[in-house]
């Protein structure tokens, strides 16, 4: 683990995250998509993107996961599909799982991986979410599971 990767990528999170996870009311959204411009947030994901695949420690993970940067956001707008586009103590859940080695090789693992006992298939990434939203909001750090706390 790069010291230096880690400070970058702490300097740049909060910053994406907000232009990320901003909401749009329908004045804004109805004006943005008349404009034919791509929004901020649009812009902010491209950066998001660039700065996991940049980043050694996050694309290290990402190789022993075989995925590359077009599965990640798939992954992505998969998180917010499953209700991740929301915040946790501070973290925009979506971003903040896929920019962080812990929760990136969470949600990696968990995507494919094998399932709790008693879940079904259509409950994987409504469980994944839960997770996550769970440690962020308990403020965690470290490796978590799909397996009960």
């Amino acid at each position: 683990m790069s010291l230096f990767s880690i400070i970058r990528r702490n300097s740049k999170l909060p910053r994406l995250m907000r232009r990320i996870g901003q909401s749009l009311g329908p004045d804004e959204m109805y004006i943005a998509l008349r404009s034919g411009k791509p929004h901020d947030s649009d812009l902010a994901l491209v950066d998001l993107f660039d700065m996991i695949c940049a980043d050694p420690d996050l694309s290290r993970v990402m190789r022993s996961h075989n995925v590359a940067r077009p599965q990640l956001e798939e992954v992505y707008q998969i998180l917010i599909a499953a209700g991740a586009g929301l915040w946790a103590r501070g973290a925009y859940v979506a971003v903040a799982a896929l920019a962080t080695i812990p929760t990136l090789d969470f949600v990696l693992r968990s995507s494919t991986g094998s399932l709790p006992e008693g879940w079904e298939e259509r409950d994987r990434w409504p469980g994944i979410v839960g997770r996550l939203c769970d440690y962020y909001d308990a403020g965690r750090v470290g490796p978590l599971s799909l397996a009960a706390p």
